[in-house]
Parts: structure tokens; sequence; C-alpha cells
């Protein structure tokens, strides 16, 4: 699951509860790894989710974490470019091998985005 907030610098956390153990799989730092993770999605052994914020943009992330939960794992897939690609990404599915995101902002009028990135 996600946090949006907490860790170590309150920008956000990836966690994984087995059984009756919490264990904190990475904490965003809020700079170009994101911050305000929300929600995540399974794929053969990674978990891929967005930011709201951070990224080299400051309008959000995609990024992936593999299953075996290790922080020195975590991979930004990308760093959303407001204009072209959307900002602020709030949802995010896998289909076919390939994730589809809908942002908040971006496109020809502004209004947000449905885009699409191989993982």
């Amino acid at each position: 699951g996600t946090t949006a907030f907490g860790g170590s610098k309150q920008s956000g956390t990836v966690f994984a509860l087995r059984g009756n153990v919490f264990s904190s799989l990475y904490s965003f730092t809020g700079g170009a790894d994101g911050e305000t993770p929300l929600g995540l999605v399974a794929g053969t052994n990674v978990l891929y989710g967005v930011t709201y914020n951070g990224g080299s943009n400051s309008t959000g992330t995609v990024f992936s974490l593999p299953t075996s939960g290790s922080a020195s794992d975590y991979v930004l897939n990308n760093s959303l470019a407001s204009a072209t690609q959307g900002g602020y990404p709030f949802a995010l599915v896998l289909f076919n091998n390939t994730l589809y995101g809908l942002a908040n902002a971006g496109g020809s009028l502004g209004a947000g985005t449905l885009f699409s990135l191989s993982p």
C-alpha cells in the first residue's frame, strides 16, 4: 500500500503488510523521486505507482518497486512533463503490459491527459 504523507521526509511511503508484520519498502524524499504516492498496481514481481507531486518538473512521477521490497531497487520510470504527458497523476492501471494513467493537468487544453508508458 501507500501513504500520502509520513516517512522520513513526510512525503509518503510504500509499505507491505505480510501477516501481522508491517514493513516500509520506500520513503519518498519529495524531490526527483516524487511526493504523495497515490496507490499501486501489481505487475509480475513488481509494483507500479504514481506520485501526485515531485519529479523533475514537480508535476508527478511514475515509479516501480520490485515486490521483494528493497528501497535500493526503487526505479523512477518517468517524471511527467505537464504540457505533453500531463501533470499531477492520480490513477494508474496495467493492461497488456502497458501502463495507462490519468493526470489532472496538461494536454492541449490544459485540462488533463490520459497517458501511456511501456514499463
